[in-house]
Order: C-alpha cells, then sequence, then structure tokens
C-alpha cells in the first residue's frame, strides 16, 4: 500500500511539473509589448454604433473581434479611446492611451 501511494506521489508531482512548464511557455509566448517606437500615434477613437468599428480588423464576432492594436494615443481631450452604443466584439490591446480624464472609455 504504501509503495502505491509513493507511485501515485511521483506521477503527481511529474504532471503537475510538466503543467507548469506548459503555463509558463504559453505566458512568455503571448507575453509581447511593443516599446513605445513600434506604436503608431493616433487620435483619439471614438466609437458610438456598430459601424464606426468598419475602419479595425475583424468583423466584430466574438471568433473574429474588431482589433483596436499597436497606437500611441496622447491627448489633452477627455478620453483616448471612448466606446458606447455597439453591440460588436472588440479587442484593445498593445496601446498606450494617455488622456485629461480616462484613457479608455467603455459604457
Amino acid at each position: 500500500m504504501r509503495k502505491k501511494t509513493i507511485i501515485i506521489l511521483l506521477i503527481l508531482t511529474l504532471t503537475i511539473y510538466a503543467l507548469n512548464i506548459n503555463v509558463q511557455s504559453v505566458v512568455e509566448e503571448n507575453d509581447y509589448r511593443p516599446n513605445s517606437l513600434e506604436l503608431i500615434p493616433h487620435d483619439p477613437i471614438e466609437i458610438t454604433s456598430d459601424s464606426d468599428f468598419e475602419v479595425f480588423p475583424g468583423t466584430g464576432t466574438e471568433i473574429d473581434p474588431y482589433v483596436i492594436e499597436g497606437y500611441n494615443i496622447t491627448t489633452t481631450s477627455t478620453r483616448g479611446i471612448s466606446i458606447r452604443g455597439t453591440t460588436k466584439y472588440f479587442t484593445i490591446r498593445n496601446c498606450y492611451v494617455d488622456a485629461e480624464e480616462n484613457g479608455i472609455h467603455i459604457y
């Protein structure tokens, strides 16, 4: 009985170790952060309807959301990115947003 317990603990330990390695490699692959020189200067973005997203890549579905990415939005306006009145799926990633009150405002 003691031998079975040791073998089970050994198998669990190896499994947990293998899972930890896999999780770390996924995090390292997805942990890309652009530096400020790679970001494209952009005016504030205001989305007030579904059609406003059409200038961004994607189709607005759960599988293919619109993507706002790679922008440096530095403004004295109240908001850098403002999104309201839409039913579409979207993702904002790898952006630097600096505005007077709200960098990103979704309501």
